[in-house]
């Protein structure tokens, strides 16, 4: 800016933290978005948060991270501060909207085509629980996570 008021603010600067994604992964990408968005939304009505959750379900790269820890199985993001009890009902959310897709799956008959193409959608709900699971936090930094949240903080920061 003119002013240079945020000349010191690392998270502003412009940083490329993965590959593209490739055509199929993309759209996998945005049918993860949409499951997240549903998933969080739910959790913010549910417990009446402010923001729709923000904040409290984590940050910007947290929710992004949840998607490209499940299309990759890592993710170079920092910092990640979504907490464990907030992660756990993501996860619970997560189940939950599996099994209520499953069970429209059954009513459509699992030979129909609108069957047929959710069933992407429950493999990508399988692979979020997973990446959730998984996800590391910067908040709670231990030994056994040091190393990665080091070279998380290298790729987003370039130190």
């Amino acid at each position: 800016s003119p002013s240079d008021e945020d000349q010191d603010a690392p998270w502003a600067a412009k940083t490329s933290l993965a590959d593209i994604y490739s055509h199929d992964d993309a759209i996998r990408a945005i049918r993860m978005c949409a499951i997240v968005a549903i998933t969080f939304n739910r959790i913010a009505t549910e417990f009446n948060l402010p923001f729709g959750g923000y904040g409290i379900l984590g940050m910007c790269n947290d929710s992004s991270t949840l998607i490209d820890f499940a299309l990759r199985g890592q993710t170079n993001a920092y910092p990640l501060l979504a907490t464990g009890r907030y992660l756990n009902h993501i996860v619970s959310f997560l189940i939950k909207l599996k099994f209520e897709i499953e069970e429209l799956r059954m009513m459509l008959s699992e030979e129909s085509a609108g069957s047929k193409k959710l069933q992407p959608v429950v493999n990508d709900i399988l692979c979020l629980i997973k990446s959730t699971s998984h996800l590391p936090s910067d908040l709670h930094i231990s030994p056994a996570t040091l190393i990665g949240t080091s070279s998380r903080y290298e790729t987003s920061y370039g130190v």
